[in-house]
């Protein structure tokens, strides 16, 4: 009975990763082929949206309406496996790809293991890492047996580093399937040399991966993926150390490249294992497994809400522009109309002040008056009584 258990949940944990794998496929394809730059960074594109012109032709609208369409029903694309355009493309995410995903828990835990990699570490020499650096998900990524058959050979008994390499959330898609290119540099001109460039700080590499939009999991992703490089002296450069190093050729060696940094000249060399994704939102509703009914849901901000964060993030140094320019038009208006209302304000207590004294004026003669005219009907009523008694 107890086996028997375990085979289940064991089969419930594969079932739950597979749909996960699926997801962040899914996430990472959408990313790519909303970008301005999807030629590239949708590689490879799903051939069922290919039209039947040309390979090279791509029908990039319509899977765009059926990923957006799929974000909103995530729950039912998880659980299709027939013939419409939807179940296709789940199809081809979950077996026609180069690489699956497994997401490492828990997840502390797992990031300590990749610095103590990266760094050269043991384990009981985890660093601490600011929390601005913590990622919100971490995968293990597996290759197929001719890919990693290729990069054992290439390996033979040589020793191997890890590093960071941070770059585009829409370039995942095609660095999880193609590898990492040493001579993609988009038209700048590498600051040390072509190649792959990789660094031991985690905090570097996130500068330069910038955030996409990657829905069904984030409308702000950024991705930093952990490679493995065979250290083949004449191909990897690095900073050259002081002390006598340990490599067989040190002629690779050079003194203006920073700690941190490695450039590595061939992509042959470098293989992805690990992929770090950070999000502002927090990794229990980034992505929300319920292992009880084995359905998936996602939790993302709402599209009016993501949309705004991202008009506002995009646009900070315009916004800041216009907010100056706005206040340079308003404050001397602002100014005029206060000094106005203040002058205004006096001007309105000096007339109801000379009212005031107005009115105890008027108030005085009207009192003296009265008694004026009190006095003058007394000598009347005298006289009268007097003319009466008289009479």
């Amino acid at each position: 009975m107890q086996s028997t258990a375990n085979e289940s949940d064991r089969s419930k944990e594969q079932s739950i990763n597979r749909r996960e794998d699926v997801i962040v496929k899914l996430a990472l394809l959408n990313c790519a082929v909303r970008s301005y730059r999807f030629e590239t960074a949708a590689k490879p594109f799903p051939p069922q949206f290919r039209t039947a012109q040309s390979d090279d032709s791509k029908d990039i609208e319509a899977l765009r309406r059926l990923l957006s369409r799929i974000c909103r029903q995530l729950v039912d694309f998880l659980s299709l496996d027939d013939g419409s355009a939807a179940g296709s493309l789940r199809n081809w995410l979950s077996t026609n790809l180069t690489y699956t995903l497994e997401r490492r828990l828990p997840l502390s835990d797992a990031f300590s293991d990749i610095q103590c990699r990266v760094l050269n570490l043991d384990s009981l020499n985890r660093p601490e890492q600011p929390q601005q650096h913590q990622p919100s998900l971490v995968y293990k990524v597996y290759y197929n047996d001719k890919i990693e058959r290729r990069f054992s050979e290439l390996k033979s008994g040589r020793n191997t580093f890890f590093g960071y390499h941070g770059s585009r959330a829409d370039n995942l898609h095609s660095i999880l399937s193609n590898g990492l290119c040493a001579h993609l540099s988009y038209g700048r001109q590498p600051l040390y040399g072509e190649g792959v460039y990789l660094s031991t700080d985690v905090g570097v590499a996130l500068a330069f991966a910038s955030s996409g939009t990657a829905q069904p999991l984030s409308d702000r992703l950024q991705c930093v993926v952990v490679a493995e490089v065979i250290d083949q002296p004449d191909l990897v450069k690095r900073r050259r150390r002081r002390c006598h190093s340990n490599r067989a050729d040190d002629s690779n060696e050079v003194d203006d490249l920073p700690n941190e940094y490695y450039v590595v000249s061939s992509s042959e060399l470098v293989i992805v294992r690990y992929v770090l994704l950070f999000s502002s939102i927090e990794p229990s509703r980034l992505l929300t497994i319920s292992a009880s009914n084995n359905r998936h849901t996602t939790r993302t901000t709402t599209s009016r809400r993501g949309y705004l964060n991202r008009l506002i993030n995009d646009n900070r140094a315009w916004i800041g522009a216009i907010v100056y320019l706005l206040l340079l038009l308003i404050l001397p208006r602002l100014h005029a109309w206060l000094s106005a209302c203040l002058a205004g304000g006096v001007s309105q207590d000096e007339a109801e002040l000379e009212a005031a004294l107005q009115s105890a004026a008027e108030a005085s003669t009207s009192s003296t008056s009265g008694d004026s005219t009190s006095a003058s009907g007394g000598d009347e009523a005298f006289g009268w009584g007097v003319t009466w008694g008289a009479d």
